[in-house]
């Protein structure tokens, strides 16, 4: 009998293991799977906060099918690479519940034409919107105080920023090579404009730069005729 007990005991053991590994497993699933999903007509639509900005992406090998991105509200930020590559990308809505845009976040999204940046993003990252090409035009919302390095550094066809009026600094070659950029007003708010911010904007003919602006980097304004 004590035997018998011994060996009942281990397998009712070994049972409720295998259940809670099983439990931990469809959880898991359901995170992954029911986080996102992308429809036969290109539309990825982002449903709850985080796991889809954990490296690597679970749409990356379907980047090239997203046409459409939207971002329901309560996702709170938008990680580094998130959507970098969906080269046919043509238009993102991001929520007012989003506070940050990461790092390189729709780098080379080379067709991205229209992007709604909603009013509770603070930070717009390094490269966020890099090589954008075919992005005709961007708000920056009162809520962003700062525009990261290269954020929109080669939109070739922006023709027309709004910077709002807490942003506090201009990265890096922040705007370089938006060569169909015609006219930019600067808010008060600004204090520093970084090096190389507005380099070869060849249609660039007016800028407004504040008293508030206290430095202004090297080459900030080079290859503007």
């Amino acid at each position: 009998m004590i035997v018998v007990y011994g060996v009942m005991k281990k397998y009712i053991w070994l049972a409720i293991v295998g259940v809670m590994v099983l439990c931990i497993g469809i959880c898991y699933y359901m995170y992954w799977f029911w986080g996102w999903s992308l429809s036969d007509e290109g539309k990825l639509t982002i449903k709850i906060d985080r796991p889809e900005y954990i490296e690597p992406r679970p749409w990356f090998d379907r980047r090239y099918e997203i046409k459409e991105v939207v971002i329901k509200d309560g996702v709170t930020e938008i990680g580094d690479h998130a959507f970098w590559g969906c080269s046919n990308l043509t238009s993102v809505t991001i929520p007012n519940s989003v506070t940050s845009i990461g790092v390189d976040a729709f780098g080379n999204c080379e067709s991205l034409i229209s992007v709604t940046i909603g009013n509770s993003v603070m930070s717009i990252g390094n490269e966020a919107f890099s090589g954008c090409s075919n992005l005709i035009s961007v708000t920056i919302p009162d809520s962003v105080t700062e525009i990261g390095y290269q954020a929109f550094k080669g939109c070739s066809n922006l023709t027309s920023v709004t910077i709002g009026n807490s942003v506090t600094s201009i990265g890096e070659r922040a705007f370089a090579g938006c060569s169909n950029l015609t006219s930019v007003t600067i808010p008060n708010s600004v204090k520093s404009i970084g090096g190389g911010a507005f380099e070869d904007c060849s249609s660039l003919t007016s800028i407004t730069i504040p008293n508030s602006v206290e430095d202004i980097g090297g080459n900030a304004f080079r290859g503007c005729i």
